[in-house]
């Protein structure tokens, strides 16, 4: 029995951000999926045919009626691609380790996220919604968000390095939200109004301000 594969690569968890309303942007530990490209597999002579030597991606470990199995990103004839723990000690080693990547990341994330100065931030990110819920009634909005602000400049003079940290990820942010506004811009033309060439100085406005907001992070490296 022959095959080839490699583990999954594991990824740096980025810290909460803000945005300019002074809300966390943070996906919940458990949410966080992403860190891991997922199992690669070269299928060997064992294979059915049409698997035979061809190399799978994005694996994940699962069940499937009871069997421990590979499922990976590729589709055959419509048909998932699966490849069974059983016999297969390699794959068995990488589900375990991809697991055992999968924790650490989220305990990783977790511990991230319960540093005093996030859990200081989320505090003043609730006064900061407080204040927003207040908007119908002037002076205790006003009372609010003044509170607000200053308990976020405090915060940011005493954790200047959380505070460097989250501006650079609402800065990256936004240069995500510039290049998905430019692909959109490259096939949205308003009814017929807008010309290739219009589309296209939109599309490049948009890549010049996410190029602008990538240069500005940065700068807040290290």
């Amino acid at each position: 029995m022959t095959g080839h594969m490699s583990l999954p690569m594991r990824t740096h968890v980025p810290p909460p951000g803000l945005d300019s309303s002074g809300a966390i942007r943070y996906n919940e530990a458990m949410n966080t999926q992403t860190i891991q490209e997922g199992i690669s597999y070269t299928f060997g002579d064992d294979a059915p045919e049409q698997l035979r030597g061809r190399r799978c991606t994005g694996g994940t470990p699962a069940t499937i009626d009871g069997i421990a199995v590979i499922r990976f990103a590729e589709r055959i004839g419509g048909k998932g691609v699966c490849a069974r723990l059983e016999g297969r000690p390699e794959l068995a080693a990488a589900a375990a380790a991809y697991i055992a990547a999968q924790v650490e990341a989220r305990a990783a994330a977790e511990a991230e996220r319960n540093r005093p100065e996030w859990v200081e931030r989320r505090r003043i990110s609730n006064l900061f919604a407080r204040a927003e819920g207040l908007r119908d009634y002037p002076a205790e909005y006003h009372l609010v968000l003044q509170g607000a602000q200053a308990a976020l400049a405090a915060w940011r003079e005493r954790y200047p390095e959380a505070a460097r940290e989250a501006r650079r990820e609402r800065l990256l942010a936004e240069a995500r939200d510039a290049e998905e506004k430019a692909t959109g811009a490259l096939t949205y033309d308003a009814d017929g109004w807008l010309s290739a060439e219009d589309r296209q100085e939109r599309h490049d406005k948009w890549m010049a301000a996410a190029a602008q907001l990538r240069r500005e992070a940065d700068t807040l490296n290290g």
